[in-house]
């Protein structure tokens, strides 16, 4: 496996507290890996900083072998673009845009693509997923489930190397959230790109292939076998 991310000692103190703390995290092309913690661990920080959105105060970012630390903003910028995904929890989508319109966003962010190329991707993607009815429509007139589907088909759209997830099922219901989580990790063995989820819950952290769980800043790996995994976790939670 090519490794996709790695984060070398990464600290970061906020407030005079250390948020991480001398933490390490690895993850490879067409992997998924969870990060689990409870609510105010910096689960949310940590995404941020892996996808070049803050700083750490200490240590380095590893990208395709690239140190982030060495480049300027412009060209994280750059590398953002064209190289992550981003998926949210309360999908982020902007309200006077249609489905289409949403899913071209990092596409003309990224600037590689002319605009009849945008659209056709776009189309695609919705296509994918589903949605190709409703691409016409805006977030409003959209289920909650086809907003993180729309969501899914905007972070897909440049393709990715790795994809970043934060909660990305915490506003679905059961049934809607379970096939979120099928569709990200279809996107992640079908395109060979890596996933990385960081979430509270337990059973979605277990559809994953590896875990890893912040506990006072630190990164470490929860290492039962697959099967037993969600039982293990759920008794490690209470």
């Amino acid at each position: 496996m090519t490794d996709v991310l790695r984060l070398v000692q990464g600290t970061k103190v906020v407030g005079g507290r250390p948020v991480l703390d001398a933490a390490n995290l690895t993850i490879s092309r067409g992997e998924s890996l969870a990060v689990i913690g409870r609510s105010g661990s910096g689960k949310s920080t940590l995404l941020s900083i892996l996808g070049l959105l803050d700083e750490l105060t200490e240590g380095e970012r590893w990208l395709w072998g690239q140190r982030v630390e060495d480049l300027g903003e412009r060209d994280r910028a750059v590398l953002r673009a064209r190289r992550l995904g981003f998926v949210f929890q309360n999908f982020r989508l902007i309200d006077y845009l249609t489905a289409a319109g949403n899913v071209t966003v990092p596409m003309d962010a990224a600037g590689t693509l002319t605009r009849r190329q945008r659209r056709r991707r776009a189309d695609e993607l919705l296509d994918e997923l589903g949605l190709a009815a409703l691409r016409r429509r805006r977030p409003r007139q959209l289920s909650g489930g086809e907003q993180q589907r729309v969501a899914i088909a905007r972070a897909l759209a440049c393709e990715p190397d790795l994809l970043l997830a934060d909660e990305p099922t915490g506003s679905l219901d059961e049934v809607t959230a379970a096939e979120v989580l099928r569709l990200l990790r279809d996107a992640t063995r079908e395109r060979d790109c890596a996933l990385l989820v960081v979430t509270h819950d337990t059973a979605v952290a277990a559809q994953m292939d590896t875990v890893t769980e912040l506990v006072d800043g630190r990164l470490r790996t929860v290492t039962a076998p697959r099967g037993r995994r969600a039982q293990r976790l759920r008794g490690e939670s209470t």
